[in-house]
Parts: C-alpha cells; structure tokens; sequence
C-alpha cells in the first residue's frame, strides 16, 4: 500500500522544526499502528540495518526522542532554510512487513510531501484492512496535513 500526500503550510513554523513536523506526523503513525502492530516503532533511516536501529524517532507515543533530534539538527545545521527530507523505517527487514515514511517540509513556496509505503503479503490484499481501514488513514492523513490531495493505491497499482 502507498499513501501520497502534498500539502502547504497552513500557519508559519520556524524553519527546521524537526520536533513540530515529526510530533505531527504521529496522528498519522497512530492511525497505521492501530490496523498493524508491525507500525507502530520508527527508525531514522540509516546506511546499515544497526545504525538505523541506533535511532528510534520517537521515545514514546509522539515524543520525539534525543537521538533523533541530534541527528537531524546535526544533519541540517548548516541548511536551516533549504527543505529538509526525513526518512524512516519500521525495523522490519521482510520485505512485505517492511515500511517507510519520507516526510519534506520546509519547501518554501513548494508543497510539502508526505509519502507513506508498506510491504504487503499479498496483492489482492492490504496488511491494514478493508477499505474502511483505508479510508480512515486517509482521512486522518487529510485532517492533519490538509493537503491539496491523499492518494492510496496498492505497491502494484
């Protein structure tokens, strides 16, 4: 499964908030965990399996934790007012339970992205549910980032 977002700031955030957009994004990373337990924890995206577990995004619930803060202000100090792009990982290393999250903001007059994709089991079938699970991530997706758009599809389509 695929979620796809693009979205404009609605209010002004100082640029490389890491703690706003990532607390943020949580409402969503809820919603994923409530229909698949296997989404519920997120990694930095790292060059090895063992470095990206050294950095958990979030200590709990939508708490944004130390590690990651160091290194994303580490990674971005010297590019504060250019857009900034957040990978993340589930920790899953099968591919149909694996996931990822890519999170860009602070594009200026750019949308921002918000680009969601799952491993799935199946193809006929989603890890999340019925069309009602989808609907209900899409639409929390749309009431917190109130994009322009949220599309869904599955990895195939």
């Amino acid at each position: 499964m695929k979620f796809v977002a693009q979205y404009r700031e609605q209010r002004d955030i100082a640029p490389a908030d890491f703690n706003f957009h990532l607390t943020r994004l949580w409402s969503a990373i809820e919603a994923l965990a409530g229909k698949d337990a296997r989404l519920a924890e997120w990694f930095l995206q790292g060059n090895t399996v063992a470095e990206a577990r050294l950095h958990p995004i979030y200590e709990q619930n939508a708490l944004l934790s130390s590690a990651t803060k160091a290194v994303l202000n580490e990674q971005y100090r010297n590019e504060k007012q250019h857009p900034k792009a957040v990978g993340m990982w589930n920790g899953e290393s099968v591919k149909k339970d694996g996931a990822s999250i890519v999170l860009i903001f602070d594009n200026g007059p750019m949308p921002g992205d918000l680009d969601i994709t799952l491993g799935e089991e199946n193809t006929t079938v989603s890890r999340l549910g019925d069309f009602d699970a989808i609907a209900q991530i899409v639409s929390t997706i749309a009431i917190v980032y109130m994009p322009a758009y949220v599309a869904a599809a599955p990895q195939k389509y």
